[in-house]
């Protein structure tokens, strides 16, 4: 079952606090900006783009296998910022990461 925007967003951000840091939501909107810093430091600028890691390809695919499916945006590389590609699996409450 696919994650709602708003869910991603909460678990991503979940995920910055768990780590030390601390994050600013720039753009609500896929492909969230957020501003990440600790402490006093200027921090950086993120892009993310994230959606719910399923099983896809149907019994022709192995059980294990797991993917994205890009909807709504495609993603690409910002000069601004360090663009993420991420999957989240709320099963196994992984992020898996591939390179734009």
């Amino acid at each position: 079952m696919a994650l709602s925007q708003k869910q991603l967003l909460k678990i991503l951000l979940g995920s910055v606090d768990a780590s030390g840091w601390q994050a600013l939501v720039v753009d609500a909107h896929k492909p969230f900006g957020l501003r990440i810093f600790q402490g006093e430091s200027p921090g950086f600028n993120l892009r993310v783009y994230i959606w719910t890691c399923t099983h896809g390809g149907g019994a022709a695919r192995p059980a294990d296998e797991y993917r994205i499916q890009f909807t709504g945006v495609v993603p690409e590389v910002h000069a601004d910022a360090v663009s993420l590609l991420l999957g989240w699996h709320p099963g196994y409450e992984v992020f898996a990461a591939w390179d734009i």
